[in-house]
């Protein structure tokens, strides 16, 4: 599995490496030069990430019961890779995709639009020292899941305030809908495709073509939404929306 993404990654990425989707066979480390005595982290010596990886792996798919919630067992994956630092390159990205990957196996999402790697990158100095504090003879697991736990709560606020707030905006426009007598599905459509050209809202609508310039026009008017300046094809955008995405 965890090859696989890594391959991906490189792929979208287009990142060169030394080593394209495998593990590494050199010993790497963290820190602020090209130096490893400079090292804030030297991960497990590379005869034991195949070893480390596989448990990692088993305990993903649930080979390794213990008592924890989801989101605690997406701390301890999550804490884990970037302890063993399995490649060469990309591993905090493959670390956060892989906190997604698990959520969206685990049913706790059902798309992949919960970051909480935004919470993790705000307090990322925190973050670094915690994640270090995992990586002694004495792992403080504990502050490391509390941590990530309050990061998760802190994001999932962040989305519910937005998402209540797009729910007032969605309100107001169907006021304003009813008002100007425009479709309702208007709404829903400019919802569902905040940069759209009329032709789009006509084959999504089943509108004809002046009913759905008809529609945009009172939108625009309005100060809903905005155009480009093009005469042809012209594109337009719900700004209010686009500024919650």
């Amino acid at each position: 599995m965890f090859l696989r993404l890594h391959k991906v990654i490189l792929r979208e990425s287009r990142v060169k490496t030394r080593s394209p989707s495998e593990y590494r066979k050199v010993q790497n480390f963290i820190g602020p030069t090209t130096k490893i005595e400079d090292a804030t982290y030297i991960p497990p010596e590379p005869q034991f990430v195949t070893q480390y990886m596989s448990n990692l792996e088993k305990y993903i798919n649930d080979e390794f019961e213990d008592n924890f919630g989801v989101l605690s067992r997406a701390a301890i994956i999550h804490g884990q890779f970037e302890t063993i630092h399995p490649f060469l390159d990309c591993n905090g990205r493959l670390g956060r995709i892989l906190i997604i990957i698990y959520l969206l196996d685990k049913k706790v999402i059902t798309h992949p639009t919960f970051f909480v790697s935004e919470e993790l990158e705000k307090n990322k100095y925190k973050y670094y020292v915690l994640l270090n504090g995992l990586r002694t003879e004495n792992p403080k697991w504990k502050e490391w899941i509390i941590f990530y736990l309050h990061a998760s709560i802190k994001q999932a606020e962040k989305y519910i305030a937005k998402l209540l707030d797009i729910e007032n905006m969605y309100n107001i426009l169907i006021d304003f809908a009813k008002k100007v007598k425009i479709s309702l599905d208007t709404i829903l459509f400019i919802f569902k495709k905040p940069i759209f050209t009329v032709n789009g809202m006509k084959d999504d609508l089943g509108i004809s073509y002046n009913i759905a310039k008809r529609y945009t026009n009172k939108l625009l008017e309005s100060g809903k939404i905005y155009a480009d300046d093009k005469k042809r094809n012209t594109i337009y955008r719900f700004y209010d929306l686009i500024d919650k995405l």
